[in-house]
């Protein structure tokens, strides 16, 4: 028998009021983010263009601040300044 460790996937569903500052993003992957594994745009699939704007973060295996970290992450990953994302005016964080 292998042994193998189990390692927790944290995922942040956020929704903002205004969409983020972004063109054309459905999701994509995130490299050179610590805490950032995957990003996905849940409003696109929606087109419907209306409030609030959803997204889905997934957190990288070696994360342990996950919400803050997530969102910086972001900021960084899209290359905006730090403080740019508005706050969110909902999140839940699942621990699959």
């Amino acid at each position: 028998m292998s042994n193998f460790t189990l390692q927790a996937q944290l995922n942040l569903l956020a929704a903002f009021d205004d969409p983020l500052p972004i063109v054309n993003c459905e999701g994509d992957f995130v490299k050179r983010v610590e805490s950032l594994y995957w990003m996905g745009n849940n409003s696109t699939k929606l087109e419907n263009g209306r409030t609030p704007h959803c997204w889905t973060f997934f957190s990288s295996k070696q994360s342990s601040s996950v919400r803050a970290g997530m969102l910086q992450g972001v900021e960084i990953a899209l290359g905006l300044p730090e403080g740019s994302i508005p706050k969110p005016v909902y999140t839940r964080l699942i621990d699959y």
